[in-house]
């Protein structure tokens, strides 16, 4: 059964809700075969600022892009009883895709768009995918520095990336 856990990202309770699971941004580690980091109360950088600060702009420009006049789901953290070594933190979904948003600077803005897209956001979108149990994804490039905004990147659904997370789910939840 799928939980959303109604709270606010970056909450103490969102905070306590991370504490000793996989989460998305985990999710490379965990492919890697690294152990699981020890979840803090990191309080951010300048680019997780900036992305804190778009990604409901991005939102707002998406719901815009693809006229979605309900608009999108966002919710602070959503668990899986199949999983419950892992949690992930939607940025949204709307009807059954789920919405990834990065709000990079210059180039790799420009990579991204390009379809250039890096393997740990590959690897986290799946993640998220396993966790909220949908097959369909977008990737929303945000930068509002360019006169095209937002690009859409429809992600597809990769049985490899997703069976390794499940399988790697799996075995750490037996350690």
């Amino acid at each position: 059964m799928i939980t959303i856990h109604d709270v606010a990202q970056g909450s103490p309770e969102w905070h306590k809700l991370h504490d000793g699971l996989w989460t998305g941004s985990t999710a490379i580690k965990l492919l890697q075969d690294k152990p699981l980091p020890a979840w803090g109360q990191f309080a951010g950088n300048k680019y997780t600022r900036r992305g804190k600060l778009l990604e409901p702009i991005a939102i707002r420009e998406f719901e815009v892009t693809v006229d979605a006049p309900d608009g999108v789901l966002t919710v602070g953290f959503v668990t899986n009883d199949l999983y419950p070594n892992a949690g992930f933190s939607p940025d949204g979904i709307l009807c059954d895709i789920l919405l990834e948003v990065k709000c990079l600077n210059g180039t790799h803005h420009e990579e991204l768009i390009k379809g250039n897209i890096p393997v740990e956001y590959l690897v986290q979108i799946h993640f998220g995918m396993v966790i909220c149990e949908l097959r369909k994804a977008k990737l929303l490039a945000f930068n509002p520095e360019y006169e095209n905004q937002l690009t859409v990147i429809d992600i597809e659904y990769d049985e490899k990336i997703a069976n390794n997370i499940i399988r790697k789910l799996a075995a750490a939840h037996h350690i």
